[in-house]
């Protein structure tokens, strides 16, 4: 075995188990999904059955529970700092869905619920009432986000802190949440309100 192949195969052997996972689990292959698969075991409080995570798919933190065929496309990150974050059956997040849940706050996901590329949940903002003191200083304001079950949210929407979305409700691309939407409505904007309603 020659000189660079067999530092190699030594650098390798002496990997932990959880780097090799994160070593092959961008792969795209039935043996990367395999992988991902068992990061997201060993990292989530708890996984259902059958899920499907695409590559690059990152989850970091406790609290995390994941339920029965959740389905999410590549680059997706669900990370819990000292917090909780439930998600339900069904749940399908395409590229590139960042959902962060902060100190002392939850996310929660309902069933069957889609989420398109680009959104962003994040259940935290920064304080930033004291001019006197830098706004990386002043930590963080944490609250709570509830998304229904069989919601739509299109590409690019932003939902803030303490937001509540009722069950069926369809929210337009590139809108930003904030506040309480009841049961099926169609919603738009930034600021987001009620434009209709499904049915």
């Amino acid at each position: 075995m020659g000189t660079g192949v067999g530092r190699f195969v030594r650098a390798f052997m002496g990997l932990s188990v959880e780097a090799v996972i994160l070593l092959f689990s961008n792969s795209r292959t039935v043996a990367g999904e395999w992988f991902r698969h068992t990061l997201a075991k060993k990292k989530c409080t708890t996984v259902g059955k059958s899920p499907r995570l695409g590559p690059r798919f990152m989850v970091s933190g406790e609290g995390i529970s994941i339920g029965d065929y959740f389905t999410c496309s590549w680059d997706c990150r669900v990370v819990s700092d000292c917090s909780s974050i439930s998600i339900g059956d069904h749940v399908v997040l395409s590229h590139h869905v960042d959902i962060a849940a902060g100190p002392g706050g939850r996310i929660m996901i309902g069933a069957y619920t889609s989420i398109a590329q680009f959104c962003v949940l994040r259940n935290c903002s920064h304080r930033y009432s004291d001019p006197q003191v830098p706004i990386q200083r002043q930590g963080h304001q944490e609250g709570s986000i509830e998304i229904g079950s069989d919601c739509l949210l299109a590409a690019s929407v932003i939902v803030l802190p303490n937001t509540r979305l009722g069950d069926g409700c369809v929210v337009g691309s590139g809108s930003v949440l904030s506040g309480t939407f009841p049961p099926y409505s169609v919603i738009v904007g930034n600021p987001a309100r009620v434009v209709g309603k499904r049915g």
